[in-house]
């Protein structure tokens, strides 16, 4: 325990200061003794000079005033307890500043003070450390330090800045901040802490470092690696905008509790987020990925924005595990990239991928208006069983936010498939579309549709069973259809059940300004068709052209048109009709029979009454109207009159045409 000094004592220790040396180690100086002692030190100028000052383990009762001193020689405060002020505001320290176990019971001043080496290692702080614009030419070790008050490290120059085990209990500032190396590893921010600014020039090390409020590193310069990694949790919202990363930057293991944000950041290195979680949004808009990144395993509780962001050479972008929207608008990736997500939404409107994509993914709504997949590309379902990562079953088999935040709005499968919701003003045809639903697809002023492959896909289907149509009532034909022509009929007033979910889509899908007309939506299902013939799929481009024809016949139906070509338009009209009527549009083999059978029936009825010479029962019409249709080349032998070798004439004529348009249906149907 510290022991005050006599009268003698103090006295030859007044005398002893006049030759620059101060040395009260162990010693519990009175107030006011310090400053007796101090102002006996020589001076140059207007700067009073010490060769040697030694306080260790001292006591100093009051304020300690220092500024701008000198310090020549050694300069010793270990363990030394400063129950007032203590302040070297402007001090230069031409040795080694030792202030190891010192403890500031009140504020600590150290601003513009120059320093040899610091040695804070251990020191406690009780009230506000100001170290504002300090310099340090070689190591500043504050490692197991205690800032009880706030933290002021703004514009400090340090060589060698240690911070490990520090512990941060109010605001720790370090704003345009230089250290060439930062080491904060496993340090504790109680309160908020910022490094705006800031350029590390060599290393800066925050691994397992612990932030209880907001971490500010906006606009920070990390000229070397940048280590965020391993058990590294903030508290609050984490800022990293427009920070520029020239090496390695890892945040492997990170927890970020609430919103981070990359926003115009650039990473130039290796940047590694593998087995990151954030609880809140993450957002990386605009930022730049120079070299490879790694974000495997990483978790999301909300957005995960990459708009706007730059991937030059990444290859491989998950898995990731998103609870709500995974967000690449207008994202740009150079090198061919594998992404694999789960998530409740997957939009990538307007992203280029020069080189090909594979977007795997489970459960999600997929929105790519506007993408460009130029290089050869593929957007599927992520199987339930997959084993992903080290760990395997990273994403499980339940949909992310179950329970927690969403569930995804109008579910179209049971299972893990992802649904497409649109690819409007898309560039698709180098694109492939495997193991997913699309039945609320939107394919407006899609480019390459006709080279678009489908694999194991699913569209919507008209409404089922009997149902109004309009003015009366009968059954939709079972076809695969496309959402355009289901928002169609459902605005001209074709009955219910059009429409409707998941066709009509989340409800963030904008549909305001999507108005197509029959001509447009037949051009859809014509493209689409195409793409099926090629791939050799007859009967789903039978159903694509079943679709083409009906948005045909309403769109001849709907016109009005008051010039000299009306009677070619009403000949069409009749046309479409009748082949709906009668083949479903060469399509339905039931109809062609239906009708071959109904045109027996029927002009079975003249013949009973003018055909034969003698007349004959209908029963006996009936047979002969039946072997006349279907006898080619041999005609049923019997007296007929004129109107009854007319009447033949047509039998012969729709036996054939009939049976030909039920052949073509059957053909349509079996063809691979």
């Amino acid at each position: 325990m510290a022991e005050a000094w006599s009268e003698e004592a103090f006295d030859e220790a007044r005398a002893r200061a006049k030759t620059g040396v101060v040395d009260a180690q162990g010693v519990h100086l009175r107030e006011g003794q310090l400053a007796r002692l101090i102002t006996r030190l020589p001076r140059a100028g207007e700067r009073p000079r010490a060769t040697r000052i030694d306080l260790a383990d001292a006591v100093v009762e009051g304020d300690a005033n220092f500024d701008g001193f000198a310090f020549d020689g050694a300069a010793r405060f270990d363990g030394a307890a400063f129950t007032g002020a203590a302040t070297f505001r402007g001090a230069t320290f031409a040795h080694d500043a030792a202030f190891s176990r010192a403890r500031f019971e009140a504020d600590a001043c150290f601003a513009g003070a120059s320093f040899a080496r610091a040695r804070f290692e251990g020191a406690r702080f009780e009230g506000d450390a100001t170290f504002e614009k300090a310099r340090c030419e070689r190591i500043a070790d504050f490692e197991l330090a205690h800032f009880g008050g706030n933290a002021d490290f703004r514009e400090v120059d340090l060589d060698a800045a240690l911070f490990s085990m520090a512990r941060f209990s109010g605001m720790a500032d370090f704003r345009e901040a230089r250290l060439r190396h930062g080491s904060f590893a496993r340090a504790a921010f109680v309160g908020n802490a910022t490094f705006s600014a800031c350029v590390f020039a060599q290393l800066a090390d925050f691994g397992d470092a612990t932030f209880a409020g907001y971490a500010f590193f906006s606009d920070c310069r990390f000229e070397g690696p940048a280590h965020f990694q391993g058990s590294l949790r903030i508290a609050g919202d984490a800022w990293f905008d427009r920070a520029a990363f020239s090496q390695e930057a890892l945040f492997a293991g990170a927890r970020f509790e609430r919103e981070a944000t990359f926003a115009r950041a650039s990473f130039a290195g290796f940047t590694q987020f593998a087995g990151a979680s954030f609880a809140d949004q993450a957002l990386f808009g605009d930022a730049r990925f120079a070299g490879d990144v790694d974000l495997g395993m990483v978790t999301c509780g909300g957005q995960l924005s990459l708009s706007r962001a730059r991937f030059p050479e990444a290859r491989m972008i998950g898995p990731l595990l998103v609870d709500d929207w995974l967000t690449l608008d207008h994202a740009t990736f150079d090198a061919p990239v594998r992404i694999e997500a789960a998530a409740r939404v997957v939009s990538c409107d307007a992203a280029m991928f020069h080189a090909g994509v594979d977007l795997f993914t489970r459960w999600a709504d997929i929105s790519a208006e506007g993408a460009d997949f130029a290089g050869a590309s593929l957007v599927a379902a992520l199987p339930a069983a997959a084993t992903l990562g080290d760990e395997g079953g990273f994403l499980g088999d339940e949909r992310p936010g179950d329970g927690r935040r969403w569930v995804r709005e109008s579910q179209p499968t049971e299972g893990y498939e992802p649904r497409v919701v649109s690819l409007r003003r898309a560039k698709v045809a180098r694109l492939t579309l495997s193991r997913v639903d699309l039945s609320g697809c939107r394919f407006a002023s899609s480019h390459g549709l006709d080279e678009l492959r489908l694999e194991q896909v699913q569209f919507a289907q008209p409404p089922t069973g009997w149902r109004q149509r309009g003015r009366r009532w009968g059954r939709w034909t079972r076809r695969r259809t496309i959402a355009e022509e289901h928002r169609w009929r459902s605005r001209h007033g074709h009955g219910s059940g059009w429409y409707e979910p998941p066709v009509r889509g989340p409800d963030w899908l904008d549909d305001a300004s999507e108005a197509l007309e029959p001509a447009q939506i037949s051009s859809i299902y014509r493209s689409l068709r195409r793409g099926r013939e090629r791939e050799r799929d007859e009967p789903g481009a039978s159903d694509l052209y079943y679709g083409e024809m009906e948005m045909r016949r309403m769109y001849a139906r709907r016109r009005r048109t008051w010039s000299f070509v009306r009677p070619v338009e009403s000949t069409e009209r009749a046309i479409l009709w009748l082949y709906w009527l009668v083949s479903g549009y060469g399509l339905r083999a039931s109809r062609a029979f239906a009708s071959l059978a109904l045109v027996i029936a029927l002009l079975a009825i003249p013949l009973t009454f003018w055909g034969f010479d003698p007349t004959r029962g209908y029963g006996r019409a009936l047979l002969f109207a039946a072997e006349s249709s279907i006898s080619l080349l041999r005609v049923p032998e019997a007296k007929l009159t004129a109107a009854g070798e007319v009447t033949q004439i047509a039998l012969r004529l729709a036996g054939p045409l009939f049976f030909g348009l039920a052949v073509l249906a059957l053909r349509s149907r079996v063809r691979r």
